[in-house]
């Protein structure tokens, strides 16, 4: 025994080790009695079946440990605790492993990526969640090769970033999007794909990638709940949105400091009011492309525009559309009919909504949020600048 010992941590040296954190999803389902045979995830289950997956063991895949949840649950259940969760195994592990591999659902995989790649600064090592459409225990299923793509791509030394692999793709988290519910659910409409599984072998686009940080790992597990975001249609009035608003105007907007304040104390006073607005970012998600430049609602959108910057909130538009965002005409339309809005360019609104609940949890004002959300800090937008250096 001791000798195996010794040709085990031989063995490590030279081949990577990851940790692999299942916490629930389609992935490791399986029959539940309890539940009349319907489908759940089954403790145990995800972490039997690799660690004595023959496949698992080939020289080319690295050595790998199993952290199963005590509480395994539906993605579609995943909520900002869930998230802090992970963030903290992550940092608690860090120095043990070269990289990490999450285990999860589908439905808010593309979310807990968003989350993940904000909630971990200057981060060193590869992070690839993936999962399946079709649990491991299912003889036909995608489970089994999307864990040992993961497995290969964590053991890739280049990366320093948080991604999902699916399908043979490996793409940036916060780029990523779930398109529909077969096998290839996930793409990265506005950004190429980070690496692919070819007849060769695994090929990344170095070129692509985040370059490697220059300072230690911070993992701040902090998001806000003050985020709305709204799907808007041709002729949305968007009276609703117009009337929490205007209430949060009269009743919870900043209050104007007094004259006999010094300027921290009124700025110390405006960040106390923001703090307590229920809705701090409202995402309007437009019809995207030209048609923006015809908008419908562009009305009553300069209207809620006025509102919501009357509450001391911030508007920040996207696109609906999946690929690019908005054209040239319609910026221009937008910024000349509606005052006080910021459009995110090629941002998914998934990406746009996590952000939004990060940033607010580490800013004081609204201008600082503002430039943040218009900021490149995971590679989560197309800019002319390089990604920020900043705090967060």
């Amino acid at each position: 025994e001791a000798a195996a010992a010794v040709e085990l941590e031989a063995a490590k040296r030279f081949r990577k080790t990851v940790l692999v954190i299942y916490n629930g999803g389609t992935i490791g389902m399986a029959p539940e009695p309890k539940l009349g045979g319907e489908l759940a995830p089954m403790k145990g289950y995800l972490t039997h079946q690799m660690l004595t997956m023959s496949d698992l063991t080939h020289p080319s895949i690295p050595f790998f440990d199993v952290l199963e949840y005590d509480k395994l649950i539906d993605s579609s259940d995943m909520s900002i605790e869930d998230w802090g969760m992970l963030l903290k195994d992550i940092e608690r592990f860090y120095f043990e492993y070269d990289a990490f591999v999450i285990a999860h659902g589908t439905d808010t995989m593309h979310y807990t990526a968003c989350a993940l790649a904000f909630g971990l600064r200057n981060l060193a090592k590869p992070v690839i969640i993936t999962g399946s459409m079709v649990p491991l225990q299912e003889v036909y299923n995608d489970a089994r090769r999307n864990i040992k793509m993961s497995l290969l791509f964590a053991g890739h030394a280049q990366l320093c970033e948080v991604c999902i692999c699916f399908n043979d793709v490996l793409l940036r988290g916060t780029r990523a999007t779930k398109i529909n519910d077969n096998v290839a659910a996930f793409e990265s409409p506005n950004f190429s794909v980070l690496g692919r599984v070819t007849s060769a072998g695994i090929a990344v686009n170095r070129d692509l990638l985040l370059r490697q940080p220059r300072g230690a790992l911070r993992v701040s597990p902090r998001f806000s709940d003050a985020v709305l975001c709204l799907t808007v249609t041709p002729g949305d009035c968007l009276t609703g949105a117009l009337s929490l608003f205007k209430d949060m105007a009269a009743t919870q907007g900043p209050a104007k400091p007094k004259e006999d304040l010094t300027p921290e104390q009124a700025a110390a006073r405006r960040r106390t009011a923001l703090a307590k607005l229920p809705v701090q970012v409202l995402i309007l998600r437009l019809a995207g492309g030209d048609g923006g430049a015809a908008f419908p609602a562009l009305p009553a959108l300069k209207k809620l525009a006025e509102a919501v910057h009357a509450a001391g909130c911030l508007m920040v538009l996207t696109s609906s559309a999946p690929h690019g965002g908005f054209s040239r005409v319609a910026r221009e339309h937008i910024a000349r009919h509606a005052k006080h809005v910021l459009l995110l360019r090629d941002m998914t609104a998934e990406a746009a909504t996590v952000k939004a609940m990060y940033v607010i949890a580490h800013s004081a004002t609204r201008q600082r949020i503002a430039e943040l959300m218009d900021a490149d800090l995971r590679g989560e937008v197309t800019t002319t600048d390089n990604i920020i250096e900043s705090h967060l």
